[in-house]
């Protein structure tokens, strides 16, 4: 959800509770929390950056930070990295926020949950300053995506499959 998140649980709620009445269903839901650039609510932007910055990135990652020292840009790739690290755990709490709804409403043992991402993340590191959608799209950090299938009748056999597979590959 973007925007605020009570909102958007409360409607997501509202259409699974909804749904519990019928036979079948397929739901799509969009968390872009963890996108460039980074920007996700209290608590989740300070829960992993530096509570004494005071730069240009604080609130949000800005696309290219000024910095010339060594010391300077790792303090900025640190708080770039602790952003993104905070919008991936408001995704991760929403992501809860379904899966108890579900076990809520009745919904968990019949539906099928797939949480997947639209690409990978290139983030600051010793070796680049690089993020986000800086023309890094060939880095192999934006073609690896999380897949999870939870699909509750069907035992999992194998907990990670090294094969590649594509979103297609859902259908």
């Amino acid at each position: 959800p973007g925007g605020s998140d009570l909102y958007y649980r409360a409607r997501i709620a509202s259409h699974l509770a909804e749904l519990a009445g019928t036979k079948r269903f397929f739901l799509t839901l969009l968390f872009a929390d963890p996108h460039f650039n980074y920007r996700c609510p209290y608590p989740y932007y300070a829960r992993f950056t530096d509570p004494a910055y005071e730069g240009p990135n604080k609130y949000q990652a800005m696309s290219n930070p000024n910095v010339e020292t060594t010391a300077g840009r790792e303090r900025e790739a640190g708080q770039i990295r602790g952003l993104y690290a905070g919008c991936v755990s408001a995704l991760d709490d929403n992501i809860g926020f379904v899966a108890d709804t579900l076990r809520r409403v009745g919904l968990d043992r019949r539906t099928m949950l797939i949480i997947t991402g639209d690409h990978g993340e290139r983030l600051p590191d010793r070796k680049s300053f690089r993020y986000g959608r800086n023309g890094a799209w060939l880095d192999p950090e934006q073609f690896h995506v999380p897949l999870v299938i939870i699909n509750p009748p069907v035992p999992v056999a194998r907990a990670v499959v090294p094969a590649t597979a594509r979103h297609l590959d859902l259908m």
